[in-house]
C-alpha cells in the first residue's frame, strides 16, 4: 500500500501497476507534462499467460490526476493485459483521451474483468476530459475486429460520471 504520493511530469506513465499487485494508493498526486507521456495510470496483468493469477486489481483513493494538456492525446487511464482495479473519489482534468480497458478476442482480458465487477469506477469528477463526450470517456479498445460496432459498447450507465465546465 501507498499514500501520499506525487508522480509529476514522467516521460511515460505517472503510475505503472502490474503483474498481480493488489495494493492500494490513497492521496496521490498526478501531474502530466505537456510534451511528453503516455497514461496517467496503466494498469497490466500478467504477461504470459494473460490468465496468470493473481489477478492484478489495485484501489486507488483520494486523488488528483492533471494531463499534460487536453489536445496532446494524453490518455487518462488503460486496464490492460487481464487487470482490473478501482477508482473512487478522485478528480480527472486535461486529459484529450478517456479510460480504455483492452478487450480481446478471448474472454481472458480486462474487458471481461469489468464484465465481472473488477474494476470500479465511482464518484469520480471529471472536467475538460476526453472533449467532455461521455462517449469517449470510458470504452473498450479492441485488439480484433469485432462483430459488434465499438460505439455500442460504451458503458457510461454503469459508471457514476459528473462533468464541469467554465461555460
Amino acid at each position: 500500500n501507498f499514500h501520499h504520493l506525487i508522480s509529476v511530469l514522467n516521460g511515460d506513465d505517472a503510475i505503472d501497476i502490474d503483474l498481480g499487485y493488489n495494493g492500494k494508493g490513497q492521496f496521490l498526486f498526478v501531474m502530466m507534462d505537456d510534451q511528453v507521456g503516455d497514461r496517467a495510470i496503466e494498469i497490466d496483468g500478467a504477461i504470459s499467460p494473460e490468465d496468470a493469477q493473481p489477478y492484478t486489481l489495485p484501489n486507488f483513493w483520494n486523488s488528483t490526476f492533471i494531463g499534460g494538456d487536453s489536445a496532446t492525446g494524453s490518455r487518462t487511464a488503460y486496464f490492460k493485459d487481464n487487470a482490473g482495479g478501482q477508482i473512487h473519489n478522485s478528480i480527472f482534468v486535461e486529459f484529450d483521451r478517456g479510460i480504455f480497458v483492452e478487450d480481446l478476442e478471448t474472454d481472458e482480458d480486462s474487458y471481461n474483468r469489468f464484465l465481472n465487477g473488477q474494476i470500479v469506477l465511482a464518484n469520480n469528477t471529471f472536467w475538460n476530459f476526453a472533449g467532455n463526450d461521455s462517449a469517449k470517456i470510458f470504452r473498450a479498445e479492441f485488439d480484433y475486429s469485432p462483430a459488434i460496432p465499438q460505439d455500442s459498447l460504451v458503458v457510461e450507465e454503469a459508471l457514476q460520471l459528473d462533468f464541469y465546465s467554465r461555460n
